[in-house]
């Protein structure tokens, strides 16, 4: 049987040419608008989350449209989705509790009794009073239930990013996730990286990106595709940032207009067409694997023309303080020079 050459960046397309592909691609599109169309009722939900230490809004366009266009957004604790808000047209919020049976018992044990689905108003005092247990009796929790070390770590990632002034460490300077509302916001292309091939996502999951950001790569102004795998554990890292990278340079070069109005919500300030960086997040002692991954990407078309970079960015991660310890990039005279933490020499394409 003759091996399949195709580049990867071929195989992404191929997937979403397909008709399955353009109907995703049609909803995802879709679905974007609905989210930016309510961002001013998602901003909202800052005027109580400060009150709420430690919870997280998430935003995943391809999750985010419910039934009769209401938008959901996911509330997160230290990585942990604890439950949803939906927003409706009107901007009325509710809270549903989740439809994990793990997390079921432990509320009930608090003496909050909830059922799959279950609504409350997002200011109804059971929503408080599991705020504040979640804050207090963490530990309780993280024996019952299994939280993601990844998850968590992308928690703290996206926090570290997100801080502005001499609040952020000089390890996360010059990335910052984009943001819809004050919220992290994940633009799932709908593709299934895994073992070297690209597949369409199963339906229901709808595509997946771990964080979305901006950031400046030797002057250029980059949006980037981060994604994190927890320590020991760097997987096809590197791959699935470069297919994630490459659907959304489909996406966004198949709907320019589209595209100049997510640029613009997106926080950048220049239109559609820029860099896209496809960057794999890994524990510092994992760079070495993921560099073996270089060899299928450096010579792919987009990278070529230019279009999309492959990086790396390793990472520390010790008793819930995270620091980027290293950044590496695949041009020559990458990292660039007032790139503070990048300690590492470049990759050479």
């Amino acid at each position: 049987m003759k091996a399949d050459s195709s580049s990867i960046s071929d195989k992404v397309a191929q997937a979403l040419k397909s008709t399955e592909g353009q109907k995703r691609i049609a909803n995802l599109i879709e679905d974007a608008r609905l989210v930016l169309d309510r961002e001013v009722a998602i901003k909202a939900l800052g005027k109580t989350i400060r009150a709420r230490p430690g919870l997280r809004f998430y935003l995943n366009v391809g999750m985010a449209r419910a039934a009769n266009n209401d938008v959901t957004v996911s509330v997160r604790f230290k990585g942990l989705e604890i439950g949803k808000v939906k927003i409706d047209s009107d901007g009325h919020r509710t809270f549903i509790w989740p439809d994990s049976k793990a997390l079921s018992s432990v509320y009930e044990r608090w003496g909050m009794p909830c059922e799959d689905g279950h609504v409350l108003e997002w200011r109804d005092p059971s929503v408080s009073k599991l705020c504040k247990r979640l804050v207090s009796d963490w530990n309780e929790l993280s024996d019952h239930v299994h939280v993601s070390e990844e998850h968590e770590i992308e928690s703290v990632m996206i926090r570290e990013l997100s801080s502005t002034g001499t609040r952020k460490s000089n390890t996360f300077k010059g990335i910052k996730p984009v943001m819809v509302g004050g919220y992290p916001f994940q633009f799932g292309i709908p593709l299934s990286p895994s073992g070297g091939e690209v597949l369409l996502s199963k339906p229901r999951t709808r595509g997946h990106i771990d964080i979305l950001a901006r950031g400046n790569v030797g002057g250029q102004t980059s949006l980037m595709a981060l994604e994190l795998k927890r320590p020991g554990h760097p997987g096809e890292a590197l791959f699935q940032a470069f297919v994630y990278a490459c659907g959304l340079h489909y996406v966004l070069k198949n709907s320019t207009s589209d595209a100049n109005t997510f640029m613009r919500h997106f926080g950048f300030k220049r239109s559609w067409p820029l860099l896209i960086c496809a960057v794999a997040v890994v524990h510092v002692d994992d760079i070495a694997t993921v560099k073996r991954e270089m060899g299928r990407i450096s010579n792919d078309p987009l990278v070529m023309n230019d279009n999309i970079m492959p990086g790396i960015i390793g990472y520390r991660y010790v008793q819930g303080r995270l620091t980027l310890e290293e950044r590496q990039w695949t041009l020559d005279g990458y990292p660039p020079k007032h790139d503070s933490a990048a300690t590492g020499s470049a990759m050479s394409a």
